[in-house]
């Protein structure tokens, strides 16, 4: 270290500087100045608080660890300055709005000119500068965080859809009486072929992070996950970017994966038909109950014959509801995608890699990516399987006295003020005395997809369609 440069300010704890202050008694203060490395002045400074110092190490542990005295340290420019722009960032967030270290100053030199204007801030005295800026952050608990999830409404706008839907399942499940074997969920989800993350560790300070990949970033294929309430899984369905099968992977993997050659990674009306047929099936007796977001193709005409013909009813997640009440969105998918990335790691580190004929690295194949799907779906226990029924309203029961299992409403969960309002809606419901009716699309009974409920005195025009 240079000589002229300045001495790094030492903070002590309490306890220490009682410590010095005995050393002084006995000693001088030029003497404990010396051995504690500390100057002069504060040595006498310890003296004169040293009762201060002893009531406060008398409060306990906690108390044990302090290095200042209460009330100590350099006091804010304005108490209400601090709790204006915290009560603004609050606000800011609980609307979802997106606050960045830029927009808080600019809030805060706002608030300041309107506290000079009042008389309660000396003028020219604060400026939003970036000390400020990062003591007020660690002051109140906050922090940059990277962004989850965007959305265009805020998660309250959305809890009138969420209850309407679980109380359709309800009415659902009450008037076909459903097991938990006959219903049903499912989700598309594409599987990259080179699933770099976002993070990576290295060195602190180093500017430059760079992460060596295949060049596949944006190759992957679509696999649509379906499970049933019980917890057993279906297989899963893959739609595979050529359209020639191979006879060697046909073999190996036929029965653990339904795959189809359709030289495209996503859904139309034809593949949704073919995903019905091949991967749920027809059933003898009794209704299945499919539960599904609201993609185009799930709603065509061509789906809803198909359903009727395997005698399964569906129940469509209303829009921008997905993240909160549709079980793969919920539980399954993190989990899924999570061990396809860890296998990607281990190929990437252990595998054998293909190059082109220019030296280029070739992406995975296939035989490893979907060994991949496999492994990455048996990894799933059935007791997630079961409890993300549960966690999205699709089996509670219809009492009401699982509701608490949803896991949006839950107290720490996106929206918690949902659960006393679909209490209240379900009690409304049990006191007017509801009847279930059911209305028919065509004429074959499976193609109902609609329950409504309504009171029993007005069955005129409460219709409410999925």
């Amino acid at each position: 270290m240079a000589e002229n440069s300045p001495k790094k300010r030492r903070t002590l704890p309490l306890q220490l500087k009682l410590e010095a202050v005995e050393y002084s008694k006995r000693v001088n203060n030029s003497a404990a100045a010396q051995k504690f490395k500390v100057g002069r002045n504060q040595i006498i400074l310890w003296r004169k608080n040293e009762a201060k110092m002893k009531a406060e190490l008398s409060g306990g542990k906690k108390s044990s660890k302090r290095q200042r005295l209460s009330g100590g340290g350099r006091t804010q420019l304005a108490a209400a300055l601090n709790d204006r722009v915290r009560q603004w960032v609050l606000n800011m967030r609980e609307h979802r709005k997106c606050v960045s270290r830029r927009l808080i100053r600019l809030e805060a030199m706002k608030i300041a000119t309107e506290l000079v204007e009042a008389g309660k801030l000396e003028a020219n005295k604060f400026t939003a500068s970036l000390g400020w800026l990062e003591k007020f952050l660690r002051r109140n608990n906050f922090s940059l965080r990277a962004t989850t999830t965007t959305c265009q409404k805020p998660p309250a706008d959305y809890v009138p859809k969420i209850i309407d839907f679980v109380l359709f399942l309800r009415a659902q499940r009450q008037q076909h009486k459903y097991t938990d074997a006959n219903i049903l969920a499912c989700d598309e989800t594409a599987v990259w072929l080179d699933p770099i993350g976002k993070n990576c560790i290295t060195t602190k300070g180093a500017k430059d992070v760079t992460v060596q990949t295949l060049g596949h970033e944006k190759v992957h294929v679509t696999v649509m996950l379906c499970a049933r309430a019980n917890g057993t899984k279906v297989k899963p369905y893959v739609l595979l970017p050529r359209k020639r099968p191979v006879p060697a992977i046909v073999q190996k993997f036929g029965g653990t994966l339904i795959l189809n050659w359709a030289g495209k990674v996503w859904m139309d009306n034809a593949l949704t038909e073919d995903f019905l047929r091949r991967a749920i099936g027809p059933l003898a007796f009794g209704k299945r109950l499919l539960v599904w977001d609201a993609f185009r193709c799930h709603l065509s005409k061509d789906t809803k014959a198909v359903m009727s013909e395997l005698k399964l009813h569906q129940a469509v997640v209303p829009g921008g509801c997905t993240k909160y009440v549709q079980a793969p969105d919920v539980s399954w998918n993190q989990p899924f995608k999570a061990a396809i990335r860890k296998y990607h790691e281990d190929w990437m580190l252990h595998g054998e890699k293909e190059l082109t004929r220019g030296g280029n690295p070739r992406p995975p194949p296939m035989h490893v990516y979907l060994h991949w799907v496999v492994d990455a779906w048996a990894s799933l226990s059935s007791a997630i399987i079961t409890s993300s029924f549960k966690a999205c309203g699709i089996t509670i029961a219809a009492d009401g006295s699982e509701d608490e299992l949803i896991h949006c409403f839950k107290p720490h969960g996106q929206i918690p003020e949902g659960l006393p309002q679909l209490k209240a809606k379900s009690a409304e419901i049990v006191t007017q005395q509801p009847e279930v009716i059911e209305e028919e699309d065509h004429v074959d009974d499976a193609e109902a997809e609609v329950v409504v409920v309504v009171p029993a005195e007005d069955k005129s025009d409460d219709s409410e369609e999925d």
